[in-house]
């Protein structure tokens, strides 16, 4: 796997092998992308594709910058768009118990797609 850029995609890095968790670092995903009501195809590259669940992960290290912030806000909003699953870490919740936040969140994502995917069986 290549090298990741930053301490802190290092720190989620070693989080996932310890955790024996599956993941592709910077996966081109294809995004279709809405600005100014236009659609746009892109491709991204997320920090973390967890391809077993379908879940990114992406490390925001630089926040506090305006227009960094703005991209940012701009990412999470085709993410939901497109329902696609994100878990963003940011400095801050690198300072805090960022083990449990990401394991957890992993874990919600996962029951939430199970209790859709059980709701789905039963109207059959």
């Amino acid at each position: 796997m290549n090298e990741v850029k930053s301490k802190g995609e290092r720190i989620i890095k070693e989080l996932l092998d310890e955790s024996n968790i599956k993941y592709v670092y910077e996966y081109p995903l294809l995004i279709m992308e809405r600005r100014d009501e236009e659609i746009k195809q892109r491709i991204w590259y997320p920090d973390f594709w967890l391809s077993e669940f379908g879940i990114v992960i992406e490390y925001f290290g630089m926040k506090g910058k305006k227009s960094y912030d703005e991209g940012v806000e701009h990412k999470k909003k085709t993410y939901k768009q497109l329902n696609i699953d994100l878990i963003p870490v940011y400095p801050d919740t690198l300072e805090k118990d960022y083990k449990s936040y990401i394991l957890k969140k992993i874990q919600q994502i996962i029951n939430s797609k199970n209790k859709i995917f059980k709701e789905n069986l039963n109207r059959n």
